[in-house]
């Protein structure tokens, strides 16, 4: 396995695996997304020095993406693996990748947000020892 920084190429297939089904029921915001707010999005990310976006490899092929977000005093990861790799342990395995490549970035704290029926990546997390540390409440008006 292996991190390496996303490319204008890899956006195809980030848009195919963000928008599938499996991928969207574990997002906070699970809408489709369109190809133009999706090219836009990251047209500004490539250009953005504060965070970083990596790809997924695992026996040389693209899996997954990982988002590094500077949210003042840390990053918030953000992960998602292609359906076809779910189940694989490629998140956990990418997740100790991922803690590697941010303390050469001198980050500090990662934070992860998972919503509550997301029980894999709460694993996913967990094996990596983050730490449950806050639970958000809502309610809808």
């Amino acid at each position: 396995m292996k991190l390496r920084r996303v490319r204008k190429g890899d956006i195809k297939d980030i848009f195919m695996w963000r928008n599938s089904p499996e991928i969207r029921s574990a997002m906070f915001v699970s809408e489709l997304i369109t190809w133009e707010s999706h090219v836009s999005f990251w047209n500004k990310r490539f250009s953005d020095k504060k965070n970083l976006s990596f790809i997924i490899e695992f026996k040389d092929e693209a899996v997954g993406v990982v988002r590094l977000d500077k949210r003042g005093n840390f990053h918030e990861i953000d992960i998602f693996v292609k359906p076809e790799a779910h189940g694989k342990g490629v998140g956990t395995e990418a997740i100790k990748y991922v803690i590697d490549k941010a303390k050469t970035y001198r980050i500090k704290k990662l934070v992860a947000k998972v919503r509550p029926e997301n029980i894999a990546s709460k694993k996913m997390f967990e094996k990596n020892n983050f730490k449950a540390k806050y639970l958000y409440y809502e309610r809808e008006l």
